[in-house]
């Protein structure tokens, strides 16, 4: 098995999470926005775990819900 193979079957046992700075960063918004798209249950954007006030998002439903925008929007 080699580092790379390794590392991507890490990947699906370990949940992988972002920071709310690396989410905005993705995304390329401001923590406004990312408010905004918490508060609309319509948009559907993934709710993070939140520990000692800080928001952590489930990068690969970050990645899913970006595939479903994306069919939406085609």
């Amino acid at each position: 098995m080699t580092a790379q193979t390794s590392a991507h079957a890490d990947e699906q046992t370990d949940p992988v999470y972002m920071t709310a700075p690396q989410v905005l960063a993705r995304f390329q918004i401001t923590d406004m926005t990312l408010w905004r798209w918490l508060q609309d249950e319509k948009l559907g954007f993934p709710r993070p775990l939140v520990i000692n006030r800080r928001r952590l998002f489930l990068k690969s439903a970050l990645v899913e819900w970006e595939r479903t925008r994306a069919g939406q929007l085609a």
